[in-house]
């Protein structure tokens, strides 16, 4: 189980990653997708931010256990805020990927939990 969990854990916080510096980066396409979804400009730097707290806490998860199923369970919850950005924005064309990513996070919440 612990193999799935970092397997999991690693792609998670890699997504997060990616994520963060395409938030970063402040192109026009990201900015663009962002605003369809409620969110200014200026927040995408805190966004980033956020993610890569989350992705580094995932990874130290791993050594330290209890961290891990926080940092996991916090990834969901900041996934799931975006789900509901994209609804209250009617911009649900761009949900699926929060959605995807959200559901990952429960899992490694759950497999870190199992394997303490």
């Amino acid at each position: 189980m612990f193999a799935a969990t970092v397997v999991t854990s690693c792609l998670l916080a890699l997504a997060m990653a990616g994520s963060a510096l395409r938030k970063l980066g402040h192109s026009d396409r990201v900015v663009d997708q962002y605003r369809a979804a409620g969110v200014p400009e200026e927040r995408l730097t805190l966004l980033a931010a956020i993610l890569v707290v989350g992705a580094v806490g995932l990874i130290a998860g791993l050594v330290v256990g209890p961290l891990g199923v926080v940092a996991a369970a916090a990834t969901c919850a900041y996934f799931l805020l975006a789900i509901v950005s994209h609804a209250r924005a009617g911009d649900l064309t761009h949900a699926a990927m929060p959605a995807a990513l959200a559901l990952l996070a429960a899992a490694v919440a759950v497999m870190r939990q199992a394997s303490l």
